[in-house]
């Protein structure tokens, strides 16, 4: 198999969501999309985080708001529901590198950013299961 880089299987752009919107916005952005991830942005476009389809339900059900408590004000944003520590890739990163990382970190998909540290792809497992594919299809 010849040699593959995240950026011959990422997708671009990738979908990204500001840290302050509101995990009901983010988990609607998640399931309209149909994504498991998304990377999450502060005010200056710089990744500070990654939130998950199971981010958005362990915060929702962990803060559950009776809605009829008019009192209740207990509102989460995808800030509050994400995953600090975030692990990345470059374009230039070999797939083989990004499925080590994945498996050592036990994780589906990866913010790839640029130099400059801003967002532009994802690459999940999906992706990968993909090339596998059509490389098995070619043989």
């Amino acid at each position: 198999m010849p040699t593959y880089f995240v950026r011959d299987i990422m997708s671009a752009p990738a979908l990204t969501i500001h840290y302050e919107a509101d995990l009901d916005e983010a988990a609607a952005m998640l399931e309209s999309n149909q994504i498991r991830r998304l990377p999450v942005l502060d005010d200056e476009g710089q990744l500070v985080g990654i939130l998950t389809q199971g981010d958005v339900r362990v915060a929702s059900m962990a803060t559950a708001v009776d809605p009829y408590d008019a009192a209740a004000t207990t509102w989460l944003t995808a800030g509050d529901a994400m995953t600090h520590r975030t692990f990345t890739v470059t374009a230039d990163t070999s797939v083989v590198e990004a499925v080590k990382m994945m498996l050592a970190h036990k994780i589906g998909g990866l913010p790839v950013v640029d130099d400059t540290g801003a967002v532009i792809g994802m690459v999940t497992e999906t992706d990968i299961f993909r090339l596998v594919v059509r490389e098995w299809s070619e043989e």
